[in-house]
């Protein structure tokens, strides 16, 4: 009877109520892909009786206010005021949802947002976990570490008011939870850090020449690069870089995801030019490895533009990093199509972008460098629904 019970309960369908955000080309690959368009209310100024019904509030707020490359004016950022309201809303409501996610950079776990939410969750009897996760520790070759929280309410609320205020000090820090650095127990199988996916797994190797041609790094923007360090990866890489909302960007392709090593060759059959992604990288060298958080990634506006890995040693990290280098004008690397994004990102093959004239390849890899990792995030509602 349990079992059965268990079925019923993974089978049960999920309906949604409401879906927000205020980026148009984001609504546009949300409709394109499911039919609905998301409201564009601003969530600073919603009411209670616009978000009553639902069971699950998933939320992926502004990361500015928390990011460790900025202003860190945490909740006195602007950019958090819609993220407070809905704090205070399940502070407020007669019944708040039953279930709470939320997605943000790594160092929200320091902030002060982040105590306001513990004593508002705590107040109203969440159960919850919290984790700093990346996909590289279930096998995806991409690191994106990245802070989720996990509640489920129990109905049995503490004592406390709706006007108590988290202070510094002796109050604040009780509200201190433990953060894990492992993903918990779940119904999703993947792979892990040692027995995962290549880069190679991920990338389009029938794309067109004149695809390819559209997303090599012309010899003019290697040399504005000078010596900067590039993360070079190949089809057997094992790991790469996060990417950030700037990916590709002029301004912004420093430091902002992977390149991909490519070589150029001549069809026999054809006699055309075409391009092939390298399976190993000639001028690697473990001399190079550096980490993830040493100054070559920037933080672009989105959740993808945050430093990685900075809560481990260096050396840790190293084996489990490629080696950054310096790219020559001979040399021929290709920035990811934002479908080969997507799929680095966990989304399915049946996620898709609108055609071209209402997202292009910029816009596009915008979204998926401001965007969340699907597998993880797969993992922890699992967990959520089924082991908490």
């Amino acid at each position: 009877e349990k079992k059965e019970e268990e079925e019923e309960k993974i089978e049960r369908r999920i309906e949604l109520l409401k879906a927000f955000d205020v980026n148009p080309n984001a609504n546009n690959v949300y409709k394109h892909n499911f039919g609905k368009t998301p409201s564009t209310r601003s969530i600073d100024a919603l009411k209670e009786n616009e978000v009553r019904g639902a069971d699950i509030w998933l939320m992926s707020p502004p990361c500015q206010p928390y990011a460790r490359i900025g202003n860190q004016r945490d909740s006195e950022d602007p950019r958090a005021r819609a993220f407070l309201n809905l704090i205070r809303l399940i502070d407020s409501m007669e019944t708040p949802p039953e279930y709470v996610f939320v997605e943000n950079v790594k160092n929200f776990e320091a902030s002060h947002t982040h105590k306001q939410l513990l004593n508002v969750l705590r107040r109203r009897g969440y159960n919850f976990k919290e984790f700093l996760l990346s996909p590289q520790a279930i096998g995806i070759p991409n690191t994106r570490l990245r802070y989720y929280l996990v509640g489920k309410r129990t109905h049995c609320e503490s004592e406390g008011t709706s006007d108590e205020k988290v202070t510094d000090g002796e109050d604040a820090m009780s509200l201190q939870s433990v953060v894990s650095m492992d993903f918990p127990e779940s119904n999703i199988i993947t792979g892990s850090i040692d027995h995962g996916f290549c880069v190679g797994d991920f990338v389009d190797k029938t794309m067109e020449s004149e695809v390819v041609e559209s997303l090599l790094l012309s010899k003019e923007r290697l040399v504005r690069a000078g010596d900067f360090r590039f993360d070079v990866v190949t089809t057997s890489s094992t790991s790469s870089t996060t990417f950030a909302k700037g990916y590709g960007d002029k301004g912004h392709f420093r430091g902002s995801g992977p390149v991909l090593l490519m070589r150029r060759k001549m069809d026999d059959n054809t006699g055309r030019v075409v391009y092939e992604p390298c399976d190993a990288d000639p001028k690697s060298s473990l001399g190079e490895i550096t980490d993830i958080g040493s100054g070559n990634a920037s933080d672009s506006g989105g959740h993808g533009g945050d430093d990685e890995c900075e809560n481990s040693p260096k050396r840790a990290k190293m084996k489990q990093l490629p080696g950054f280098r310096m790219v020559g004008e001979d040399e021929l690397v290709r920035l990811f199509s934002k479908e080969e994004m997507l799929h680095l990102q966990g989304y399915p093959p049946s996620f898709s972008f609108p055609q071209k004239e209402v997202i292009s390849e910029k816009q596009g890899r915008g979204l998926v460098g401001n965007s969340v990792n699907v597998v993880v995030i797969a993992h922890l509602l699992s967990h959520l629904f089924h082991f908490m």
